[in-house]
């Protein structure tokens, strides 16, 4: 029996152990968002009393369905890890828990613990520094040594170990595509800021509508006058030679873009702007 078991039971991988502390992480966000989803229709302020309720609840849930039971978490179970037989008893199995509860516990209310005082809230500021630098500590530890990839875990004494019948593979033709992908992704991320997309939707609308002219003479602003690049009532109206009325701020935002900004109606461009007179204040001013 023994020997069955130093053969089935061999060292986790740290990429296995890893991956595992992540898929336990999703799969605890989908609940919550299934949850939140469900709770909707309720008023907010019952949705904000049953929040930390309801990761505890969540967190109460999984830790038997899948600790207790397989003395594994969900995310070892698919990866075919589990808490090793001579680190772990029912008594760690509720410390992991209550610990997780707490970590919860803290990250939602410490907003609430910083309000009370100054003090309070620099010696709440402190400790979850603290926290974060240790769960930093540890996991470069983890990467070193491949053992207790949390905090938790390793506080425990837990050892993972891999229970499957072959290792996990990963093969270089999947591994070299990821690398593919990220690295264009990466590229994508530093060239799209850089791409002017007002001037190529300038000579798109250039190329498919045809400019309509129209005399600077007629330029001037009522109620019924649209700005012509938010088609809204235009808030300070400009123009720029043409007959056609912007917002100030649209015009402006735009030439930050494109210093050669034209009339995306008549494609007119001008480096000045004008600020457009409104009827009523004409007919006002006659009267």
């Amino acid at each position: 029996m023994n020997h069955r078991s130093k053969f089935i039971e061999k060292r986790a991988s740290r990429v296995t152990s890893w991956d595992a502390a992540l898929l336990d992480e999703e799969l605890l966000n989908i609940l919550k968002s299934q949850v939140q989803a469900a709770l909707k229709y309720f008023p907010p302020w019952i949705v904000n009393r049953l929040e930390s309720k309801t990761n505890i609840i969540l967190n109460l849930i999984i830790w038997k369905m899948s600790v207790l039971q397989s003395q594994s978490t969900f995310g070892q179970q698919m990866l075919g890890l589990k808490y090793s037989q001579e680190t772990f008893s029912v008594h760690k199995g509720y410390a992991l828990l209550i610990l997780q509860m707490f970590d919860d516990f803290w990250k939602l209310n410490l907003e609430q613990i910083s309000n009370h005082s100054p003090l309070v809230k620099q010696y709440a500021h402190w400790v979850d520094v603290t926290m974060d630098l240790i769960k930093l500590t540890n996991f470069l530890v983890f990467l070193r040594n491949g053992d207790h990839p949390t905090l938790t875990e390793r506080l425990l004494g837990l050892k993972i170990v891999s229970v499957a019948r072959s290792p996990r593979m990963i093969g270089y033709n999947y591994m070299t595509r990821e690398l593919l992908w990220h690295g264009f992704i990466e590229m994508l991320g530093f060239a799209l800021p850089l791409v002017n997309y007002q001037y190529f939707r300038k000579k798109f609308l250039q190329v498919i509508s045809k400019p309509s002219m129209s005399a600077t003479e007629s330029v001037s602003f009522s109620t019924k006058s649209q700005c012509s690049f938010c088609n809204e009532t235009p808030i300070l109206p400009v123009h720029i030679g043409c007959s056609h009325a912007f917002c100030y701020y649209c015009l402006e935002s735009n030439r930050m873009i494109d210093m050669k900004y034209e009339c995306p109606v008549c494609f007119h461009s001008q480096e000045s702007a004008t600020r457009v007179i409104s009827k009523d204040s004409i007919s006002e001013g006659v009267s």
